[in-house]
Parts: structure tokens; sequence; C-alpha cells
């Protein structure tokens, strides 16, 4: 079998249980997925089609070969092996085009649900839900089911679906700018990428009294998933700004641009991660401006982040190769890492933002998998930016576990020590 993390099948409701099934093994990515794509009825088909071609364009685009492209001819969506895979995230995205609903599709969302998967009910522009589910007496589960708003944009609604499969937790953006020059269009950009469900933190609106103002901004940059900075008039000079810049480039958290009106570019920003708005920032920028501004962030927003376990991930591969031995994948999300004769010597978790309780888990979990449990458990993140209150209580919960807690820097010693 192919190395994966990562599925996308698709089926209709004319194909019955035969999926086209592409895997993918992304750098990164610490706990896999299946995501299948239903089109409920021919006005839906399009639209299913669609979706599937935008993930795997976008999958693709931060993938590692090799990827393949295969028709699965064994059963996909319920009955896909992924399901043996315990920790493995299932998304069964169930395009809606016409009514009425065939009853069927209630018992798949039931049986998918059960199992602890994630529905997503897509309603094609023009229906509304009561058209679809009438009272929701026939339709008990996909009536309550939260509907993702697209607008009728599959490039949107594959952002969403990116979100569920991707980010351990709600996507997060800190706004870093140039009071003096920006502050009415970061209004803006703010309330728009709370409108969208982003985390953001905005220092007019986040601080929180009594809290030492650095300290809190490395707090919140490091749990972001990108930092988004407003190239303004005076963006380079000395100051906050250009402090939040270097802490995101220096964190893997981007940082992504808006340049306004050809404004200084800052050298820490790549090409692609830039966009260009032709208006004055100082006052209200347009309603079109503003939504480019979002989806331009909504776009980037998993590459960064992916980006940045990523390159934990890489440290780790780079480290355990030095010393002739190799990463292995556990079923949890976790890594094994193998030594030159072929024995687990440890466990790790990547968690590339500050660790939460569920990577002490993970690693936990996978420590104790056959063949061979083993003691040393490493969680490899960001953690030193959490504020001291809460690194106390993260690091009381390691020692408890046994595990140890490592940047960048100590996680690549310690699996060179560990092989």
């Amino acid at each position: 079998m192919n190395a994966w993390n990562g599925l996308i099948q698709d089926g209709s409701w004319s194909h019955g249980t035969l999926f086209t099934c592409s895997r993918f093994e992304i750098l990164g990515v610490t706990v896999p997925f299946q995501v299948a794509v239903i089109a409920c009825d021919a006005p839906a088909e399009a639209t299913a089609t669609a979706l599937v071609h935008q993930l795997r364009t976008e999958l693709l685009s931060m993938s590692t070969p090799p990827v393949t492209l295969f028709l699965c001819h064994g059963p996909g969506g319920l009955n896909c092996m992924s399901w043996k895979e315990p920790a493995c995230k299932h998304v069964l995205v169930m395009v809606i085009g016409s009514t009425p609903l065939g009853p069927g599709f209630e018992t798949m969302a039931d049986d998918w649900v059960d199992r602890g998967g994630l529905i997503m009910p897509v309603l094609m522009p023009g229906l509304q839900h009561a058209q679809v589910f009438g009272t929701g007496a026939a339709f008990p589960v996909l009536s309550k089911a939260n509907q993702p708003s697209y607008l009728g944009s599959v490039t949107l609604l594959s952002q969403l679906v990116l979100e569920a499969i991707l980010l351990e937790r709600r996507r997060g953006v800190f706004l870093s700018y140039v009071r003096n020059d920006a502050s009415a269009a970061a209004e803006q950009v703010f309330d728009a990428l709370q409108r969208r469900g982003f985390r953001v933190f905005m220092d007019r609106f986040s601080g929180t009294p009594g809290l030492q103002f650095p300290a809190e901004l490395a707090q919140a940059m490091g749990n972001a998933d990108v930092v988004l900075a407003l190239e303004t008039a005076h963006v380079a000079q000395p100051g906050w700004t250009m402090w939040e810049v270097r802490f995101a480039h220096k964190y893997k958290l981007g940082p992504l641009a808006v340049n306004f009106q050809r404004s200084p570019k800052l050298r820490q920003v790549r090409k692609f991660q830039r966009l260009p708005v032709d208006e004055n920032p100082s006052t209200p920028i347009s309603a079109l401006s503003v939504q480019q501004i979002a989806d331009f962030v909504a776009e980037q927003v998993h590459l960064v982040s992916i980006g940045r376990r990523a390159y934990f991930e890489t440290l780790a591969r780079l480290a355990a190769q030095s010393k002739s031995g190799r990463v292995a994948r556990c079923s949890n999300g976790a890594l094994n890492l193998v030594n030159r004769l072929g024995s687990v010597q440890a466990a790790l978790a990547i968690s590339g933002a500050p660790a939460q309780t569920g990577h002490i888990r993970r690693v936990s979990e996978a420590s104790l998998q056959p063949p061979v449990a083993v003691r040393t458990k490493l969680v490899a993140g960001d953690h030193q930016h959490l504020l001291e209150r809460d690194l106390k209580d993260l690091q009381w919960l390691a020692s408890e576990t046994g595990v140890t807690l490592t940047g960048a820097g100590s996680m690549y010693r310690h699996i060179r020590t560990l092989l």
C-alpha cells in the first residue's frame, strides 16, 4: 500500500459505492483524513465534481511526491479502509441540488455520524433549508447539521472543507499594522475575518488588561495560524510592527501582507503571499477590497499552517537520517523514531504551535502501540510562547505523562541523541 495521510473520494447518486480515490502524503499533516464528496442528485454533480477538483488542486500544491491518483476498485465512503485508522478525520460532503432528497442519504449521514464522522450538507444556491428538510422529522440528522455558507463559490467551499480536515482548531489570524497609517482598514479587515469564522487578534480589541504587552503579543502570534501585515507608508520603520513581522518570519507564521498604494514591501514576505490594494487604508476602504483581503487570507492560511508543521517534520526526518534512522507515521497522527536497526526508540507528536492536551494524549497513545512500547515521548512546537502560567500547566501535564516538550532546535538534538 502506498503511504498516505489524506484521501479525497468522489461518488454520486448514480455511481453507488464506486468512488474515484486520490491519495496524498503531505508533510505537516499530523492527523490523517478522508473526505468523501457525494452528489445527491443530477443537478449537484457539476458542483461536486468541481469541489473534488479544487480540493485535489489545493492539496497537490502542498503535498510531497509521490502522489497517486487512482480509481479505487474497493468500496469507498463508510467502507473505506481509512476507518481502520483510529485517529483519522472523516468528512462527508453531501451536495444537494434539488428536491425531494432521497431517504437513503439520511441513513448514510446517520451511519457516518454514528461512527464519529463529520457531515457537511451543501445546499446549492436557490435551495432553502425548509425546502429540502421540511420540519426535520424525516431528516433528523441532516436537518441539524451546520451547513457551510459558501455563497455559491466552490473555492470558498473548498477552504471550509480544508479547515475541517487540516486545522486542529478554529483558524487564527494576528493582524499587524501601523495604527496611525491603517486603523480604518484594519478595523474593517478585523470585522470581515471574524465574520468568516477566524479567531482574530488586533491590539485595539484583543488586549487583556493586566498582561504585559510584549508577552501577550508573543502568545497571540504563537497561537495563531498566520500573521497578516498591512504594508503602509511607515511599516518598515522601527517599532512593534517590525518586531511582529520578524517574529512571524522566524516562527513560520507567514507573514502574509496586504500592500496599500505601493507602500514599501517587507522583505520577510514572499511574493505570492502579498495582495496589492490601491486604496488609502487610513480611511474606510471599499467592500470589494475587504472581501478580497478576507478571500486572500482564507486561501493562504492552510498553506502557512501546514508549512509550519512541515518545517518541524522535515527537521525530525533530517535528524533521523543524520544517524541512519528514519521517521515512520503512526495511525494516530504521531511519528515513530526508528534507529538503523529498525527498533522504535521514541514517539514524536508535532504541534508546531504551542501544544494542546491532544498532542500529549496522541504521543502517549503512540508510545504504547505495537510492536514495541517506548518510554521516550516528545512533543515539538513553539511552546515557549505561552504565557508563564499556561506554560507551567503544560509542563506539569507533560511531566505527569512522561512527555518531553521540545522546540525545533532541541527536538533535532534529542532525536540525534536517541538514535
